[in-house]
């Protein structure tokens, strides 16, 4: 019988495990359905029937419904005020689902992070993680995060939406309109270069490595938000997300011919499904040069708890997916 190996690592590999330093200078004008910084390191406690009294009766019963499935307590943290998300969920192997909360939290904020936590630990999504023996880079995993989020988030707004959250507003907070929509196409009409351009935070890493990939998420995201609830949106928000894509695909072509090709991932292959989604995961890592370094693995049982094994070694998605 084969022994399953896991990845040695104390907290778990997760979207959110984004290299402070790299992430950093976006988190003061980003939204946080954006980017996900490190996980946060442990805070003090908060009392769970407080939070618990916070929530409006569906995302309570998501929690509990949750916990009934994995066996498992959801442990709720405080995050300092100037940090730069509202909230923040990290799985510490092999039972331990911690949601970090900011002091401004909506309960919306806490629905979001329950919904990642059902999609890893319930529903068997896959996950980029960490393939076996190879260097642990904090670039890369800045990179292979930004993937998974804007992969991630898109199935969380929908799971959100069918809830009876409203997707103007709450889903979809309005620091996107209101910042990214706004600021940015308003930069590259006057010109600005590329270092000022509002999309610039990862070009100082790595000699810009993956500073397209970082501007091209800001695009995927905004078409992919607008070809699946346009009808959702007042008329001035669906305005300020036209006008930003408009205004990136005129004067960001190159990094626009990139996020066309992630969107002909979203396009061929059924985000909703296990598979499909695991394929966008491997195309899009692949398309970064990623493959060598990750690969597609799931969380699964083991114990009380959960662990999650190394992607195979074998570049086959099929291979990878069977854990």
């Amino acid at each position: 019988m084969n022994t399953i190996q896991t990845t040695e690592h104390k907290s778990p590999i997760s979207r959110r495990v984004f290299f402070r330093k790299v992430a950093g200078a976006a988190l003061a004008s980003l939204p946080y359905i954006i980017i996900r910084p490190a996980l946060a390191q442990s805070h003090r406690p908060l009392d769970r029937d407080a939070v618990a009294r916070k929530l409006r009766s569906a995302i309570r019963d998501l929690l509990e419904t949750l916990e009934d499935q994995t066996g498992l307590t959801v442990e709720f943290r405080s995050l300092q005020r100037g940090f730069g998300v509202v909230a923040q969920y990290g799985f510490e192997q092999p039972e331990r689902p911690v949601i970090h909360l900011r002091a401004d939290w909506e309960d919306v904020d806490a629905a979001h992070e329950l919904m990642h936590m059902k999609l890893e630990l319930v529903d068997g999504f896959g996950v980029l993680a960490w393939r076996k023996n190879v260097e642990r880079d904090k670039v890369i995993q800045s990179a292979f995060g930004l993937i998974r989020s804007y992969t991630d988030d898109m199935l969380v707004f929908d799971r959100l939406a069918k809830m009876g959250l409203k997707i103007d507003g709450e889903i979809i907070k309005r620091q996107l309109f209101d910042d990214v929509c706004t600021k940015v196409p308003r930069y590259l009409r006057a010109g600005r270069m590329l270092k000022d351009d509002g999309m610039a935070h990862l070009d100082d890493v790595a000699d810009g490595r993956f500073s397209d990939l970082r501007r091209s998420t800001f695009l995927v995201q905004a078409e992919l938000i607008l070809k699946n609830y346009d009808e959702k949106f007042s008329a001035e928000h669906e305005r300020r997300l036209k006008d930003f894509i408009d205004a990136f695909r005129e004067y960001r072509p190159p990094q626009a011919a990139r996020a066309d090709k992630v969107l002909a991932f979203f396009a061929e292959y059924d985000l909703a499904s296990i598979k499909g989604h695991a394929r966008i995961l491997t195309e899009w890592a692949a398309l970064e040069g990623l493959e060598n370094s990750v690969g597609v693995s799931c969380y699964v049982r083991s114990g009380n708890g959960f662990i999650l094994p190394y992607p195979s070694d074998c570049k086959i998605l099929e291979q990878d997916c069977q854990v």
